[in-house]
């Protein structure tokens, strides 16, 4: 089972980020654009796991979610891994949150002493809007990203089950902090 965890965020923040996408398709060319259902911030990608140990996972996952607040959270800029000239990834960069990625560090933690490996990159918390296969050709300039000020309220696990129309998520545990 293909399984990772996620803030997730308000059905307005999806809404907004999503009529910022459909702003934007015509000036890209080469990306999958993804659906606003499916936006979130990814805190751990763990992959393929054994069914048994997601009980394990989504224990963490709770413990750790007991023990703070929701996170307040703003949008900082468009970006793109490794870049925005040229993107594999499309996202939506968030403002640093010391609490989220104090929170972060600790799922990585707990899960690392549970045999799952630390992300050898640094945390950069974002909204993967759009996905590059090849290469992806931005044809005029991004028009200006309003930030808006949200709160994170809820933390999932995820399952995610790979079709030809892309990811399908379903979570198989959802906490509000």
């Amino acid at each position: 089972m293909r399984v990772f965890i996620a803030a997730l965020l308000p059905a307005e923040v999806t809404g907004y980020i999503g009529s910022y996408v459909d702003s934007i398709r015509h000036l890209w060319e080469g990306v999958r654009w993804e659906r606003p259902e499916r936006f979130h911030i990814t805190l751990k990608f763990l992959g393929d796991i054994d069914k048994d140990a997601a009980g394990g996972i989504i224990g963490v996952v709770e413990s750790s979610s007991e023990s703070v607040c929701a996170f307040d959270m703003s949008f900082e800029k468009m970006g793109g891994f490794p870049n925005l000239k040229n993107p594999r990834v499309i996202y939506v960069g968030m403002k640093n949150n010391d609490a989220l990625s104090a929170f972060h560090e600790e799922i990585e933690g707990k899960l690392e002493g549970m045999g799952y490996p630390r992300e050898e990159r640094s945390f950069t918390p974002h909204v993967t809007v759009g996905r590059v296969r090849g290469r992806a050709r931005l044809m005029g300039s991004l028009p200006y990203l309003q930030s808006i000020d949200f709160r994170i309220s809820s933390i999932g696990v995820i399952k995610s089950v790979l079709s030809t129309g892309g990811s399908e998520y379903t979570p198989i545990g959802v906490f509000n902090i």
